[in-house]
């Protein structure tokens, strides 16, 4: 099995440090408070540090005391943020502001189709039937906190249904990847560009509804929330696995057949010393019993000197040559990272954004300086 090792005092500097900075940040009542200070009340969640507690009960007071916005969706997010002190605390003024920002969503909020929340950030109708990634964070997200605490079906099921519909709506079935907007009257995606954001939003509100959602399984469209966040994460890793492989098996050719003013240490360190690189894994894969046997008799090869060294790397590198190794890796290099540069472009970024991409790939396998 798998173990992690950690050190939990570093975790919690690093927390702590994000923390505070994140306490000298100027907000007001709207979604960044929101999201810096449910980053706060998860960091005091996990800590128990009571000076996060303490830094969210002054403020959050001192906002109320200023007197608060008018409800919109962006406006809901500050009630991840109640949750946390209504539960620590008990008190009520955190309570009565987390029920009236849940009324604002069920009575009064714009919705359009099969009930699903129009985005709002302000009191006016600024954009008709919308549907925005960011509302699952501002509104679903929270609606499933309150309902899964004070144990209110209904909301459960309202929220469930905002995740249902944001899917039906802002993932593209072909790429996993999601747009930042749908224009219900106009039938599109508005600008058409898979959003950074608009993902960050899907991927963390959705891995986090079997954590706060108890048998979450039993819920029918849990298993489209599941289903989507799966979709999603396998579409933002296939880039950086195509990259990655493409840098691997560079990196063992490099190291193998390499100039070494380029790739920065001696060639054949991995043969020296019998690492399962790309090379030596696939030679084993193509070699019969008796080019195995070889292999295995190289590996054997003592390398005390520079020139049993150099002999062993000859050796094994002759046996390559026999297979057809070298080569092989050149094709494969060439197909992981043109396969990762045609995902990249898929994905809809800016053109200077994804010409960074593809020099950055470049730079990475080809190590250009």
């Amino acid at each position: 099995m798998l173990k992690l090792d950690y050190d939990v005092k570093e975790i919690n500097k690093a927390i702590d440090a994000v923390v505070r900075k994140t306490m000298t940040m100027d907000l007001t009542w709207d979604w960044p408070c929101g999201v810096a200070y449910y980053g706060i009340s998860e960091a005091y969640r996990v800590t128990k540090n009571e000076d996060y507690l303490n830094f969210l009960i002054k403020w959050t007071d001192e906002y109320i005391e200023m007197g608060l916005p008018s409800w919109t969706v962006n406006a809901c997010a500050m009630g991840h943020c109640l949750i946390t002190l209504y539960q620590a605390t008990g008190d009520q003024k955190y309570y009565d502001i987390l029920k009236s920002k849940i009324e604002y969503i069920q009575k009064d909020a714009l919705r359009f189709g099969d009930n699903v929340l129009q985005h709002t950030v302000s009191s006016n109708n600024d954009f008709p039937e919308q549907a925005w990634a960011d509302t699952l964070f501002m509104a679903a997200f929270f609606m499933l906190r309150v309902g899964a605490k004070f144990k209110d079906q209904d909301l459960i099921n309202d929220a469930l249904n905002q995740y249902y519909w944001h899917i039906e709506y802002l993932q593209d079935k072909a790429t996993g990847l999601w747009y930042h907007g749908y224009n219900n009257i106009n039938k599109d995606h508005m600008s058409g560009f898979y959003w950074g954001r608009a993902n960050s939003w899907a991927a963390y509100t959705m891995s986090q509804v079997g954590r706060v959602l108890p048998e979450c399984y039993l819920y029918p469209k849990f298993m489209d929330v599941a289903g989507a966040l799966t979709e999603q994460l396998q579409a933002l890793t296939t880039y950086g696995r195509c990259l990655g492989l493409a840098f691997q098996i560079a990196d063992d050719w490099l190291d193998t057949f390499g100039d070494p003013a380029v790739f920065g240490k001696a060639i054949g360190g991995d043969i020296v010393n019998n690492k399962k690189s790309w090379l030596m894994t696939r030679a084993f894969e193509k070699a019969d019993e008796q080019i195995r046997g070889q292999l295995l008799a190289a590996m054997e090869m003592p390398v005390d000197t520079d020139e049993e060294k150099a002999a062993k790397v000859a050796a094994v590198k002759e046996i390559y040559a026999s297979l057809d190794v070298e080569d092989e890796a050149k094709q494969e290099i060439a197909r992981f990272h043109g396969q990762a540069l045609e995902y990249a472009a898929q994905i809809g970024l800016a053109p200077e954004k994804s010409a960074l991409l593809e020099n950055y790939a470049k730079k990475l396998i080809g190590r250009s300086k």
